[in-house]
């Protein structure tokens, strides 16, 4: 089903609902898609099984598998897949990575292949790029964090960290 200016002529795919201007206007073959906004998953053609919704959602995807909610959530997505975001521009960035949940505004913005990471609060993880295993719980915790393997529980938990490794950090400006 497709509604919206522009809608797309050449898809083969099954149970797809786009709705907005050019929502999904690249899909040939994806099917199970639910894309809803101005160019949500526009250049989606083959990815399966995403749910898109907000204004360039999962603009770039190709991958299967992605929940992206929010104004330019999952923006550069490529490859990366079972990634949940939510929230204004949350996991903007993210082009490979994998298994990653995003919630609250800009929470893992600059995230492009870390994996299996867990930000939870308003531009929590921001700076990431490649860093794994990361739980931010809280504003702007691990704001900084580049690294692995890091906990941080609390407003600015862990706010400065850059490259270290292994820490665990609660309570309001922690660490």
């Amino acid at each position: 089903t497709f509604i919206g200016i522009t809608g797309n002529t050449t898809n083969t795919g099954t149970a797809n609902s786009f709705v907005g201007h050019n929502a999904g206007l690249s899909n040939t073959s994806g099917s199970g898609n639910s894309f809803l906004g101005t160019g949500a998953g526009f250049f989606n053609m083959t990815g399966a099984a995403n749910s898109f919704f907000g204004n360039q959602a999962g603009y770039s995807n190709k991958a299967n598998a992605n929940s992206f909610f929010g104004n330019l959530a999952g923006y550069s997505n490529t490859t990366g897949t079972q990634n949940s975001f939510f929230g204004m521009e949350t996991g903007k960035s993210n082009s490979i990575g994998n298994n990653n949940s995003f919630i609250g505004m800009r929470s893992g913005y600059y995230n492009t292949s870390g994996h299996e990471n867990t930000a939870t609060g308003t531009i929590s993880l921001f700076s990431n790029i490649s860093g794994s295993a990361n739980t931010a719980n809280g504003y702007g915790a691990l704001f900084y964090n580049t690294a692995d393997n890091n906990t941080a529980t609390g407003c600015l938990a862990l706010y400065n960290n850059t490259t270290g490794y292994d820490n665990i950090a609660t309570g309001p400006f922690a660490l």
